[in-house]
């Protein structure tokens, strides 16, 4: 049984996202980010009687949540969930059908119940331990890199995935804060950063909260190679959907789907990207950043 409450989560840009996927009883989904379970939820509703889901998660906790709420309602024969990577998919090809699928979906966002109940410190809303890890198998933990990597090294993850301005004051701040004291709590870095900042609406933590847990749990370096790989086992008129909530990642996206587009594999459905209404971000606001972008294979 999972540590996370079930229901807590609210998927984002879900009817968008059921528009977009093209599916039909009997087709095959691989989902790439199940997180609790809400996207592959009504994937299954679409693709049962006669499909198959396989489902990943690096957070074992998201795993655990995922195949309880499924297991609820349809038989566990129509999907099968891991606690791996989704760089790592193929290597499980052979729980499909051919080893093909129709829709391959990612939502590359951090859930509302990793935030509120996973205790990993990746929000500073609460004093935690500096972790961050999605995969607790993984052995580097945020507070690990914050005391240890270089300035140089911060400097350059705090402006690519926080594009944060003030990134190099930033860097020596925490350099010689560390000498002292290493950092150790969510409450100690984000106390820190507010000094620069000690005015503002949004706290300037946010942007350097996002940008070590990209780095901690490399969450755009396999973005582009995972979403070429899958272009190679999905089916004529199959569709990729990709969720991002940061800049580079759907940065990522874009460029990876019209090289595609050009290199004659398939085509660009979305030519912007598909945002949350006004609606959904009331009632989720989590959703307001959400950029959802959709390629379809020849």
């Amino acid at each position: 049984m999972s540590n996370y409450s079930k229901d807590i989560h609210i998927p984002v840009l879900l009817n968008e996202v059921l528009e977009n996927s093209n599916l039909a009883p009997g087709k095959v989904v691989v989902d790439g980010t199940i997180g609790a379970g809400g996207h592959s939820f009504n994937f299954l509703k679409k693709i049962l009687p006669g499909g198959f889901l396989l489902g990943f998660d690096k957070d074992i906790e998201a795993v655990k949540l995922a195949v309880e709420k499924l297991s609820s309602t349809f038989d566990r024969n129509s999907f099968t969930i891991f606690n791996d990577k989704f760089e790592n998919f193929v290597k499980y090809l052979n729980f499909l059908p051919y080893g093909k699928f129709d829709l391959f979906f990612l939502d590359l966002g951090l859930s509302t119940m990793q935030i509120k109940e996973s205790n990993r410190g990746f929000s500073f809303m609460k004093d935690e331990k500096l972790d961050m890890r999605m995969d607790l198998k993984e052995k580097m933990t945020a507070s690990d890199w914050l005391n240890s990597a270089s300035e140089e090294e911060m400097e350059e993850v705090f402006r690519k995935y926080g594009e944060e301005p003030k990134s190099r004051k930033l860097a020596k701040m925490i350099s010689l804060r560390r000498r002292e004291k290493p950092f150790e709590s969510t409450m100690d870095l984000a106390q820190l950063v507010k000094k620069i900042y000690p005015y503002g609406r949004r706290h300037p933590a946010t942007r350097i909260f996002q940008a070590i847990r990209i780095v901690i749990n490399d969450e755009i370096e396999h973005l582009e190679a995972t979403l070429r790989e899958a272009t190679n086992h999905i089916n004529s008129l199959g569709r990729i959907i990709v969720i991002s909530f940061h800049s580079g990642e759907d940065r990522v996206v874009k460029w990876t789907f019209k090289n595609l587009e050009k290199e004659g594999r398939g085509r660009v459905i979305t030519k912007k990207p598909i945002i949350a209404s006004e609606s959904e971000t009331k009632e989720n606001p989590s959703a307001r950043s959400a950029k959802m972008r959709v390629w379809e294979a020849i």
